[in-house]
């Protein structure tokens, strides 16, 4: 099960980019994705830890794989030329796969909880 953080990020140099990628520590690979490009600011706008990271990302760049930008720095064949609403449905996906980890984390407790009481009758 590969339970990795899905992000979605920018760049100050071409307002219409968007980055798709996962990691473990979403916070240090946009530090790395920063650092490896002069010039610009890269920037995460938002992350979800998301049940088959790879396969969601996957997905993800095949989907938009005619929008796909080379662009530079580190990760350089995952930026996407998207629209405003592309941007928005990105984030409903994204947003939509991490709800189902949390809300199968829930049922999962509940349930614990569940046998806990019933077994203590």
């Amino acid at each position: 099960m590969d339970l990795r953080y899905i992000y979605i990020g920018r760049t100050t140099r071409n307002r219409s980019l968007v980055k798709i990628g996962i990691a473990a520590n979403p916070r240090k690979r946009w530090q790395q994705i920063d650092n490896s490009i002069k010039g610009s600011k890269e920037y995460p706008v938002a992350f979800f830890r998301v049940l088959n990271a790879r396969q969601l990302e996957r997905q993800l760049h095949s989907k938009y794989a005619n929008k796909r930008k080379g662009y530079k720095g580190s990760g350089k064949t995952e930026w996407f030329a998207l629209g405003f609403f592309a941007r928005i449905w990105l984030w409903l996906i994204i947003a939509a796969h991490g709800l189902i980890l949390i809300v199968l984390a829930v049922v999962l407790m509940l349930s614990v909880l569940v046998s806990v009481i019933a077994l203590s009758f």
